[in-house]
């Protein structure tokens, strides 16, 4: 079960993000206030690493295979909870038409 606040994790706080996505958002390195030069990776390393107890920096995979599948998840079976907001706003829509 996700809780508010942690949710993101599974996006954001794994090695796949820092290699591939942290950098293309912020750069390589930022200047901090000292006029240093920092690495993004290594600020966003050392911020899992702290999220994590300095243990480990879980792997996509990690979270992946950690997920209950749902039938909307498999061959679109059902609906995923969005799909029921996505619903509401448009009829509300069309009955304001």
């Amino acid at each position: 079960m996700l809780t508010a606040g942690t949710g993101h994790r599974a996006l954001t706080h794994n090695s796949w993000f820092l290699s591939v996505i942290l950098e293309k958002i912020f750069g390589h390195n930022i200047t901090n206030s000292n006029g240093r030069l920092v690495s993004v990776r290594d600020i966003g390393e050392q911020h899992i690493l702290e999220d994590f107890g300095g243990r480990f920096i879980p792997s996509a995979q990690d979270y992946l295979q950690e997920i209950e599948l749902k039938e909307w998840m498999v061959m679109g079976r059902g609906a995923p909870p969005s799909f029921g907001k996505l619903v509401k706003k448009t009829e509300r829509r069309t009955v304001e038409l």
